[in-house]
């Protein structure tokens, strides 16, 4: 049961990011106020996924004759990991999100939006949010990955010259999904984790 809870988040998002990577092949744009309506969605499916997920363990704790022992009135256990582990990492992503979302922004102003959107600025900060702050070097870097060998292919196949720059939307929504499901592998084996 825990492990249907905990990926309820990652598949939601997985799905979410599939849905508007079709729509930008679509439209060959992203949907601002669908972004700036995520990013105000996220704390909900968030706290959502966190009371569901210490739901599900306090219940299965109970039922364990050895775990109910790390439960109130005997300890407070739960509820302090809860304090010292969920919400300082939330707060941690939220703080990291908002500093990329900031650098990023001025950017994107200081260029006029000549090598990042606003759009794409709002897609990044949401991306930082929904991977969580173990992960954002994992989802950063894996842009930046995508996006290069995506311009590397454009070149060669001549789409696009070498002084063309390519819109980074598709290829940071193809990030969320490959952080999403291995990202948290590959930020323990680095130590990231």
């Amino acid at each position: 049961m825990l492990k249907i809870v905990t990926n309820f988040y990652t598949y939601f998002w997985i799905l979410t990011s599939l849905i508007l990577l079709f729509y930008y092949y679509k439209r060959k744009e992203l949907i601002f106020l669908w972004l700036k309506r995520l990013i105000i969605f996220w704390p909900i499916i968030t706290f959502a996924q966190l009371v569901t997920t210490n739901l599900v363990i306090y219940f299965s704790w109970r039922n364990n004759r050895f775990l109910r022992h790390l439960l109130p009135p005997e300890s407070n256990y739960l509820f302090e990991s809860i304090k010292n582990y969920d919400f300082s990492s939330y707060f941690a992503t939220l703080i990291i999100s908002f500093f990329i979302g900031a650098t990023l922004l001025i950017v994107a102003k200081k260029s006029q939006e000549k090598f990042l959107k606003y759009s794409e600025v709002d897609l990044i900060f949401l991306g930082c949010l929904i991977v969580s702050w173990s992960n954002i070097i994992v989802f950063i870097f894996s842009s930046f990955i995508f996006n290069f060998l995506a311009y590397l292919v454009l070149l060669a196949t001549r789409k696009i010259k070498s002084s063309d720059i390519i819109f980074v939307a598709p290829y940071v929504l193809l990030a969320i999904i490959f952080t999403l499901l291995i990202g948290y592998k590959l930020s323990y084996l680095t130590g990231l984790y």
